[in-house]
């Protein structure tokens, strides 16, 4: 007669855990990424009863936010004995923090780029006045000498224009919705 085995935990819909909501902010703005290590107490029910975290991502905001999502939303078929009674058990897995097509917000700045528009369309004077970045890319505003079609004055001829872009980025806190 064979003997009935004993089955380890299986984890259900694991891709589901971690949202990508659940991205801590403080994580976020500092653009922190990794993986955490964590071993996860099953229950008889299939249900999670502990998680705590034996290899850490090196931030504790990710750390704690993959504790409390796979607290909050992780299932498993229970393991079982080798009578196939579920038993509690210990599941372990990793949760990968990675910021995949989310952007940093740009410094806070303010830029103003004034040219000359001659009259062929040429640009000269170009002058870039800036208490911060645009891009990262000061300088190559002026240096990319874009060509443009020629302003014309009221009696259809091309004249000169002095054009001024100003461009800024500034944040200020907002009052959450119940103040």
């Amino acid at each position: 007669m064979a003997k009935d085995e004993s089955s380890g935990p299986t984890a259900i819909d694991p891709g589901s855990w971690v949202p990508s909501d659940d991205y801590p902010p403080a994580a976020l703005h500092m653009n922190a990424e990794g993986a955490v290590g964590v071993r996860i107490k099953v229950g008889e029910d299939g249900v999670p009863t502990y998680c705590a975290v034996h290899r850490s991502s090196g931030n504790a905001d990710l750390d704690k936010a993959a504790c409390d999502a796979v607290m909050l939303r992780a299932k498993f078929r229970p393991a079982t004995d080798e009578s196939g009674n579920p038993v509690q058990s210990v599941y372990s897995t990793r949760i990968v923090w990675k910021l995949e097509g989310a952007q940093t917000p740009p410094p806070e700045t303010a830029v103003r780029v004034t040219a000359i528009i001659e009259m062929d369309g040429t640009v000269t004077h170009c002058e870039v006045d800036a208490t911060g970045t645009l891009e990262g890319e000061n300088d190559d505003i002026c240096a990319k000498k874009p060509h443009y079609r020629p302003f014309v004055g009221k009696d259809g001829e091309p004249v000169r224009k002095r054009i001024t872009l100003t461009t800024s980025v500034h944040y200020e806190d907002v009052p959450d919705a119940a103040e």
